[in-house]
């Protein structure tokens, strides 16, 4: 919002500096004519196509600022989006907690030979700050904060992999579904971004059946989506 305010200011001084400048030079030429040229009329016409050049001059160099100060601002928007995506997947990768339901989740759905659960009362509240740190990016998504075009590559993989999860699912998602509506909102506009790109899904090269499966195919999906 200040950088917002500061832009504006620094727009209107422009628009005023460049109205300033025009005014002068009209008046300079304005009395250089009526000191050589005695016809007013010739004057008048001379003045006013003068100043509709000055005019078209300045509006341009209006416009100009007006379009390198959006460019310099969304240049600076782009940083910051991907700065913060690269913190947010550094956090990710630093927690052990983290890294264990990762691995764990990846075991059963392309490595274990034999079928096992995951999900136990001793390692529930893995599962559980894994599904909440997942939730806290939906509203940041949701308002703006965050483009998915910055964290799909760093955190769909992550993303789906736990959603899509049959065994999550059964015994955290759909039991609490009210604590993770994030997850259903942010979860319906990702698998949507990602269909419009041609981009696939951790369950679509899944080894094991019945691990995975989409979290649409809920029956109450449509429920926890809305807002």
């Amino acid at each position: 919002m200040n950088k917002h305010k500061t832009s504006i200011k620094k727009y209107i001084l422009i628009s005023m500096l460049v109205l300033i400048i025009s005014m002068t030079v009209s008046a300079i030429v304005t009395s250089t004519l009526l000191s050589v040229i005695k016809s007013e009329s010739v004057v008048n016409y001379t003045i006013s196509l003068v100043e509709g050049i000055i005019a078209t001059i300045a509006t341009g160099l209006v416009l100009y600022q007006l379009k390198l100060g959006e460019q310099t601002e969304r240049h600076q928007n782009d940083i910051e989006e991907a700065t913060f995506a690269l913190q947010y997947n550094q956090a990710f990768i630093q927690d052990n907690n983290m890294v264990e339901v990762e691995q764990l989740l990846e075991n059963q759905a392309y490595y274990d030979d034999e079928p096992r659960e995951i999900l136990t009362v001793e390692n529930r509240h893995k599962f559980i700050n894994y599904l909440v740190y997942i939730e806290s990016m939906a509203p940041l998504v949701l308002t703006g904060v965050l483009d998915l075009d910055y964290i799909d590559n760093l955190m769909a993989y992550r993303f789906f992999m736990i959603i899509d999860n049959v065994e999550v699912q059964e015994k955290e998602i759909f039991p609490f579904a009210d604590y993770y509506r994030g997850c259903f909102l942010l979860y319906k506009i990702w698998v949507n971004y990602r269909k419009e790109k041609g981009l696939g899904f951790p369950k679509d090269d899944c080894k094991n059946q019945n691990v995975m499966r989409e979290l649409s195919k809920y029956k109450e999906f449509e429920k926890y989506c809305s807002k």
